[in-house]
């Protein structure tokens, strides 16, 4: 059984930054990979994509690119593996909104046993 600590509403979401960050990690490893071999194996720059990557790299330069590339895909990733946490949290709202407005049959499902699971 798992410790009641780790089913907490923080640790779900810590678990989607720590998720946030290694998929973040693993794309632009990636890229950074695929960027080298482009420009490795294709020396004439007769490919676009090639020109185009030279170009970004020595006029703009491959740290910024990678860090602005890496804010936004970490956003992206958080929202996407944080998801299902806000769902939730929008389905209590709404519940506890048609509750407040009188409707007192109303009954917001409980899926989660932490601190939003006893909300519900």
């Amino acid at each position: 059984m798992k410790p009641r600590l780790f089913r907490t509403f923080l640790w779900k979401f810590l678990l989607a930054f720590l998720a946030s960050l290694l998929a973040l990690g693993l794309v632009l490893t990636l890229g950074y990979f695929l960027a080298a071999q482009l420009i490795r194996f294709n020396p004439s720059s007769s490919f676009p994509l090639t020109s185009l990557l030279r170009w970004i790299i020595n006029t703009v330069g491959s740290v910024t690119v990678m860090s602005v590339t890496g804010c936004v895909l970490f956003l992206l990733f958080f929202f996407i593996f944080s998801r299902n946490i806000i769902r939730y949290l929008e389905l209590i709202t709404s519940g506890l909104q048609q509750i407040a407005g009188g409707d007192l049959s109303h009954r917001i499902p409980v899926t989660s046993s932490d601190e939003l699971g006893q909300v519900a």
